[in-house]
């Protein structure tokens, strides 16, 4: 049985429930795209255990973890069930980093610019790179930081993803009929340019953030193939204080603090299905934006995105061209 798991993670190291609100979100996808299990957490020790109800392992392996833990790769051979993670935050970042990873050089290119992590700023105000030491403590478990998968092996992999990225190219693929059709280059940067994302995250009116999510919201059901239900992500907070039940609950009244939870949730959602579409429509349907060694990005896209990217990773590209 193979399970998703996306993260939308927060950045603060000493992130803790004293802390107050949860600022992660974990949501888990089963083989076929269905909504397994959300949840709203604050430290990487609730993040592990979210993740580990499914990586089920040989009891053999869990008996001697202790001393097989120096040994990741072992341990993901003798896996019950692969797992594929995807985290929304940098989980590589070199030490002599210049002003921008190629990942982001690229993805500016692409018109979905991306904050630039810097690793002496990440440390100073967070107390660390979050994402870094939660890929050490997930590589324990046997889930490895790798650029590709290959499906002939037992796989256990954890992938940096971009959910404002995801849904900018869901909405380019909806605006499209969910077609693919190849367009002229110049026809499709025009087009795919224009797209614009409800912003649902940053400072906006709490009316116009509701509307927004919504939105948002309502795009995610509709994508073909998986069965990203609004409903299902709430069911796992069902009985909880001022949570709403149905997506028309949804509104202002919420307040800021509830609907950013939501707006979490939709960012670790759109990273699980980043990862579940890697894995059933390979590269035919996804990218890889940048190296393991500065980082990359698994990234949707259709072939006219991946021509664009084929053409900004060209040095002798020039922005001011198209």
């Amino acid at each position: 049985m193979m399970h998703f798991i996306g993260i939308d993670l927060a950045w603060k190291m000493s992130d803790s429930p004293s802390s107050g609100v949860p600022r992660s979100a974990c949501v888990a996808l089963g083989q076929a795209g269905h909504i397994c299990s959300a949840a709203l957490v604050h430290t990487d020790e609730e993040i592990l255990s979210f993740i580990t109800q499914f990586a089920k392992e040989e009891l053999l392996v869990r008996g001697w973890r202790w001393l097989l833990g120096a040994f990741p790769s072992f341990v993901a051979r003798f896996a019950k069930e692969d797992l594929l993670v995807g985290i929304d935050a940098p989980l590589r970042i070199p030490t002599q980093q210049p002003r921008r990873r190629k990942v982001e050089r690229i993805l500016a290119r692409l018109g979905m610019p991306a904050f630039t992590p810097n690793p002496a700023w990440l440390k100073r105000i967070f107390g660390g790179i979050r994402g870094e030491v939660l890929v050490e403590k997930l590589r324990q478990l046997g889930i490895l930081y790798q650029v590709r998968v290959n499906k002939e092996k037992p796989c256990r992999v954890v992938s940096e993803v971009y959910p404002t990225a995801t849904l900018k190219v869901l909405y380019w693929e909806h605006s499209q009929g969910w077609t693919g059709e190849l367009l002229e280059e110049d026809e499709f940067w025009k087009k795919f340019r224009k797209i614009s994302i409800p912003p649902y995250k940053r400072r906006c009116t709490v009316e116009a953030k509701a509307g927004n999510l919504k939105s948002n919201l309502a795009l995610m059901e509709k994508i073909p193939g998986p069965r990203l239900r609004i409903r299902d992500i709430l069911s796992c907070f069902s009985g909880a204080e001022n949570w709403p039940q149905n997506s028309e609950e949804i509104g202002a009244h919420l307040g800021h603090i509830r609907l950013n939870q939501l707006g979490d949730l939709l960012d670790a959602t759109l990273a699980a299905y980043t990862v579940w579409r890697y894995w059933h429509l390979g590269e035919v349907k996804s990218c890889i934006v940048g190296t393991g060694e500065d980082g990359f990005v698994l990234l949707p896209c259709d072939s006219n995105l991946k021509r664009r990217i084929e053409l900004v990773n060209d040095p002798t590209f020039a922005v001011n061209r198209y």
